[in-house]
């Protein structure tokens, strides 16, 4: 079972005790429906613990883990495993139809899966409230900005994602302005270094260079979002895919890896032991897979998922 693996050595360079946790998202995908995603909750805990993560970002959805945690049918080993959640992206059928008809989705086949698996965002907010009060303990809750924001979720807990779209949205004349008004808004931030660095629809990067900008917004992080392989995005200022593989190589040249160390750095220096996720598609899990096996494969194994985990989390850890 997964408590009983050995722990994955580490270098002295990012503390042990660095909680890296895994989002939802990371085993939501076709090639996974029947490996993974179809899972009891303490199964799927043990997994992620055999990947050698150390608890998992929650995104509500209709599968039966979901079910489970949102109705209090778990363990309290599987409710202390939880420390974060994020708000669903389903804007549900009424912004799905208009958005397909534009092609203005990135990734159509996660948008229509979306629409299935999760509810919508506004009714998510309701579901986190509840596996909130399940679990009993205070959770990183990230959230849209443009959204309305539930009673029943304390502010205190509440995270936005520095983004160019909120950033143009602000009426922000400079990154100072754009801090301003976050704070404002009472949010803390979710550091996402894909969102950081990608333009907007119009090519506008505002925090871009990112050395320049992202010591201003450690010091009210919450949480950081380590993001690799990402083809939802559309397209991207930067090869996410390259970065993830070289992540799995251990190459710490990238501008991703370069990003982590400045975090790690940071964290260093001021003693804040800033929580990490890890924002990683099954998807691209499996492209990988297929470009590398001479066997052609449906689905991505179990013990794939955990392998290629191990060495992302290693990687995150030695960098």
């Amino acid at each position: 079972m997964g408590r009983e693996q050995e722990h994955i050595a580490v270098k002295p360079t990012m503390q042990a005790d660095t909680a890296i946790g895994l989002s939802v998202m990371n085993y939501l995908h076709a090639s996974t429906l029947f490996t993974l995603a179809w899972r009891p909750m303490g199964q799927l805990v043990d997994i992620f613990e055999q990947a050698g993560y150390t608890g998992m970002e929650y995104i509500p959805n209709h599968l039966l883990s979901g079910w489970q945690l949102l109705l209090g049918n778990v363990s309290q080993y599987t409710k202390n495993y939880v420390t974060s959640a994020h708000q669903s992206w389903n804007g549900g059928v009424r912004e799905l139809l208009p958005k397909l008809r534009k092609r203005e989705f990135a990734n159509t086949g996660l948008a229509i899966a979306s629409c299935i698996s999760m509810p919508e965002r506004e009714r998510s907010l309701g579901h986190i409230a509840r596996v909130r009060k399940v679990v009993n303990h205070p959770l990183s809750i990230v959230v849209y900005s443009n959204e309305e924001q539930s009673d029943l979720l304390s502010q205190e807990e509440l995270l936005m994602q520095p983004k160019p779209e909120e950033y143009h949205g602000w009426g922000c004349g400079s990154v100072d302005d754009f801090i301003q008004e976050l704070e404002k808004s009472g949010k803390h931030v979710c550091l996402d270094l894909v969102h950081f660095r990608r333009a907007d629809k119009y090519g506008n990067r505002p925090f871009h260079p990112w050395r320049d900008h992202i010591g201003k917004f450690l010091p009210i992080t919450r949480e950081i979002h380590f993001s690799a392989g990402r083809y939802d995005q559309g397209e991207l200022p930067f090869d996410s895919y390259g970065e993830f593989i070289r992540l799995l190589k251990g190459d710490t040249s990238t501008e991703l890896m370069q990003m982590l160390r400045s975090i790690k750095e940071y964290i260093h220096q001021s003693g804040r032991n800033i929580p990490m996720v890890t924002e990683i598609p099954a998807g691209v899990l499996y492209r990988y897979v297929a470009e590398h096996n001479t066997i052609h494969q449906r689905t991505l194994h179990r013990s794939q998922f955990i392998n290629l985990h191990q060495r992302i989390v290693q990687s995150m850890r030695e960098c």
